[in-house]
């Protein structure tokens, strides 16, 4: 191994203060990361193959034992999920076929202010000064 010798990911030069050398190659702490995953390597637990580090995890289920109890595809459950934002469709049950409208204040009405009230449960008129509504009952 060169002592020279760029790093073997970005092929810039690396200081010996952040050289980690591996597989027979110049890193920089920052560029050993397994090549599938992108997870941090540990020096003497990464994996080889063509001349690329990979992590024991991955390294196993692309050329590791395949079949019945072999790697198979659970091996891949360290890898995280990249559909974090997947679209969700509202259904047309949830949305409100008719949205009442505010109900326009009268002049001259009673309330507070002159404007009338009403229910906001059902929409009615308040009778006068009544505080309960008289088609649902609830308070107004």
């Amino acid at each position: 191994m060169d002592d020279d010798a760029p790093c073997h990911v970005c092929k810039k030069l690396v200081y010996n203060s952040d050289v980690k050398k591996a597989l027979g190659h110049r890193y920089h702490r920052w560029c050993f990361r397994c090549t599938k995953c992108n997870a941090t390597l540990t020096l003497g637990k990464e994996r080889a193959h063509e001349d690329q580090a990979f992590c024991e995890r991955c390294h196993q289920s692309l050329f590791g034992a395949q079949g019945f109890r072999g790697a198979g595809s659970s091996i891949d459950a360290h890898e995280r999920s990249t559909a974090v934002h997947t679209p969700v469709a509202t259904p047309q049950s949830a949305v409100p076929l008719h949205i009442p409208a505010q109900q326009p204040a009268s002049v001259g009405a009673a309330g507070a202010g002159g404007a009338q009230k009403f229910c906001s449960s059902c929409g009615t008129a308040a009778s006068g000064a009544a505080r309960f509504c008289a088609s649902c009952g609830s308070q107004m």
